[in-house]
């Protein structure tokens, strides 16, 4: 992530980058994620941003340099080397392919004089194309047969089966809620209270949620320490708010509707993805090494270091002491604890979204999208 004293306009461009990215406007993209890098943000994440989007423009070979860039930094960056491997072997297909088509463009030697042949007679054509004419027709007869035996016997299996061992999935109830940010990079819930952050603006935001809406409870700036919140975590009147680009976590108390700072830990040395609350203890997810990084509540001593057995994690989730995790092809996992798995579900409703914050309750969940101030709740019925 980010350096010490990394520009604000650099934080600005890559996070632009992201939401032209989203929208589909990839030349602008490209150019966001170039002038984040000559500001000082040289970092794996905006590297491999970089080469994804040249890979989609066709620019495989600087795609290339991108991805090797970011496995530099940090060489354990599960994503940029997926994203490399898929690369290489895009450009080691299309180099067969070039070889194979120049192989059958080859020139020849001119053509030598041809024999000529007899042709058949008109009416030995004919008689031909009947013979072929009726056995096509034939095997079509044949196979029309073989497909309605097998329609007559297949579809009552397929009824019975799902009358007797198919639940029917039950249609998600879905809301969407307006916030009065432009983009959302974490959500967090405690009772009927949401808290967004936003890196955009740099702002957290208290909401208490209503039947339709959202009203505004508090809001709170951080721009002024230069604190770009990337994730937050509520307990009680408690607030820890992760700066991934700063590499820091900041412990608040809130007293009197006013943050109240009461410790900085400094986590230079890892790639840190999200901070949540298990139990007693706060959990710090580590990139960099690949690992759960367990502190205490007062933020002073590690308790254990537990290394990550799901890959290309991309949102963590905690919520009354229930852990989830999404990864990057959209599989949810519920966690026993925060070392285990205890259930695995495909999100497809989320599939082709560029989401920018997930989090799930005992009852919804809920997720927002790149450069939009929408916040979408679904019914957590749809994976039960």
């Amino acid at each position: 992530m980010a350096k010490e004293g990394l520009s604000t306009e650099a934080i600005r461009h890559y996070y632009r980058g992201r939401v032209f990215e989203a929208t589909g406007e990839i030349d602008i993209a490209i150019e966001e994620y170039k002038k984040a890098i000559e500001l000082g943000a040289d970092y794996a994440d905006i590297h491999n941003s970089l080469g994804r989007v040249l890979a989609k423009k066709g620019f495989f070979e600087e795609a290339r340099i991108e991805f090797e860039k970011a496995l530099r930094l940090n060489p354990r960056y599960l994503e940029a080397q997926r994203n490399l491997n898929e690369l290489l072997t895009k450009l080691s297909l299309k180099k067969e392919y070039k070889e194979t088509i120049s192989a059958t463009t080859v020139a020849t030697a001119p053509l030598q004089p041809s024999v000529a042949v007899p042709l058949q007679s008109e009416k030995e054509e004919v008689e031909e194309k009947l013979y072929y004419e009726k056995l096509y027709k034939q095997k079509i007869i044949k196979s029309v047969l073989l497909y309605v035996g097998i329609s007559i016997v297949i579809i009552p299996l397929i009824i019975l089966c799902y009358k007797n061992f198919v639940k029917p999935q039950k249609v998600p109830i879905q809301k969407v809620y307006t916030t009065k940010l432009d983009t959302i990079s974490s959500i967090n819930k405690f009772g009927n209270k949401i808290v967004l952050s936003s890196w955009l603006t740099q702002e957290i935001v208290f909401y208490k949620i209503n039947k339709e809406t959202l009203s505004i409870l508090s809001s709170y700036k951080v721009d002024k320490e230069n604190i770009v919140p990337t994730s937050v975590c509520l307990d009680k009147e408690t607030l820890y708010v992760l700066d991934a680009w700063n590499k820091k976590v900041y412990k608040y108390l809130i007293i009197n509707s006013k943050l109240t700072l009461i410790k900085v830990l400094d986590i230079s040395d890892t790639e840190p993805l999200a901070v949540v609350i298990y139990k007693n203890y706060i959990l710090i997810f580590d990139n960099k090494y690949s690992q759960i990084v367990v502190y205490n509540k007062e933020l002073n001593k590690i308790v254990e270091t537990v290394p990550y057995f799901l890959k290309d994690i991309i949102y963590v989730s905690s919520y009354k002491n229930n852990l989830w995790m999404l990864d990057s092809d959209y599989v949810l996992y519920h966690l026993k604890g925060y070392k285990e798995i205890k259930q695995s579900l495909k999100l497809s409703f989320v599939i082709g979204k560029q989401i920018s914050s997930f989090f799930v309750d005992n009852k919804f969940i809920w997720f927002a999208q790149e450069g939009s101030p929408y916040l979408y709740c679904y019914s957590k019925s749809i994976i039960e």
